[in-house]
């Protein structure tokens, strides 16, 4: 169940950082 959670957390920690770059790129 931990693993569960970890994976799930760091899922979305990389859509919150994918959403970041995306939006920094709409910027430019």
């Amino acid at each position: 169940m931990k693993l569960y959670l970890l994976t799930t957390i760091s899922h979305a920690e990389y859509y919150v950082i994918a959403e970041s770059l995306n939006n920094a790129e709409a910027k430019l």
